[in-house]
């Protein structure tokens, strides 16, 4: 059974771990990948990022015409492997057995991505997730951002009046564990942002702490580029020509 401590510990684990994989996202997006200038931190869709991608190329994006793709984002840390169950309980509102009366007493519920997806139809969903996938979810396995999966249904009653097309913008990218988050940071850091060995790890913590101020809205959502360039230059890093780290 989990203690008041053991649940705090996992609460903080997984807060650092969405600092973590947002700097890491930040890089790749706007950086290596070119396909946004800014992304907001903790948007009012209740997600946890929120950006608006240049689309790429149709056979990539399996059909989308929009010429930009807005996509949210989830960071889950988690101690075991994701299963259909526990998925469905992230992106689906369950079914409450709370009396009326008494749901009124507390704030509406949260409006979950299932709900977005539904409504917005140009509308993606990504989970980025330290642990594995179970067999039912590998439908659901992506690797670009902003791509379909080949999902198509989603085990529970819950979601059985969902079509296809909803699902098949639902993606998740598992094992991305800490340890690979950090390394795949770092070279981000000396290749796009030219920040030589020494100043990685202050580059780095300036990034953190962006992404912490926004988390505790002492920041603006929104995390433009030239917030970051300006961190890799602060460590030592430079830019080309064209601005761009």
């Amino acid at each position: 059974m989990a203690t008041d401590r053991d649940n705090g510990i996992a609460g903080y684990q997984g807060y650092e771990y969405q600092k973590l994989v947002t700097v890491w996202l930040a890089l790749k997006l706007m950086f290596m990948d070119r396909r946004c200038d800014s992304l907001d931190v903790e948007p009012a869709s209740i997600e946890d990022i929120a950006v608006d991608l240049k689309a790429l190329d149709a056979s990539a994006t399996l059909g989308v015409s929009f010429d930009h793709i807005p996509l949210e984002i989830q960071i889950k840390s988690r101690g075991r492997n994701w299963n259909a169950s526990g998925f469905s309980g992230v992106i689906h509102q369950k079914a409450s057995t709370t009396p009326a009366e008494k749901k009124k007493r507390g704030p509406a519920p949260r409006p979950r991505a299932l709900d977005h997806l539904t409504q917005r139809p140009e509308l993606h969903y990504l989970l980025l997730t330290n642990a594995q996938l179970d067999p039912d979810l590998k439908d659901f396995q992506v690797t670009a951002f902003g791509a379909k999966s080949k999902a198509q249904t989603l085990a529970g009653k819950a979601n059985a009046k969902v079509n296809g097309d909803t699902f098949s913008r639902i993606g998740i990218q598992p094992e991305l564990t800490p340890e690979r988050i950090q390394l795949e940071s770092n070279a981000l850091l000396k290749r796009y942002g030219h920040v030589p060995e020494s100043g990685l790890s202050s580059s780095h913590a300036i990034l953190m702490k962006e992404v912490h101020l926004r988390l505790l809205g002492k920041a603006p959502r929104e995390w433009p580029k030239a917030n970051i360039e300006a961190a890799m230059q602060s460590s030592g890093g430079w830019l080309t020509r064209s601005g761009s780290a």
